[in-house]
């Protein structure tokens, strides 16, 4: 996902999806992301966090704003 992303926002992407390793609470967040164009498109996004004996997966959805 992080070549949708431009290289300043890579960093607070990951910060922002960080705390669903510890918790399952749901995440809100905004974000920019680079489309096929190399536009800047604005998008809210919510991920939720799905635990299971193996592995930590994550639902990432987002929608523009």
């Amino acid at each position: 996902i992080t070549k949708f992303l431009s290289a300043d926002a890579r960093e607070a992407w990951l910060a922002a999806l960080e705390p669903l390793l510890e918790s399952a609470a749901p995440r809100r967040f905004r974000a920019t992301f680079i489309d096929a164009r190399g536009d800047a498109v604005a998008v809210e996004i919510q991920a939720i966090r799905f635990a299971t004996s193996e592995r930590v997966l994550a639902l990432v959805v987002a929608r523009p704003l």
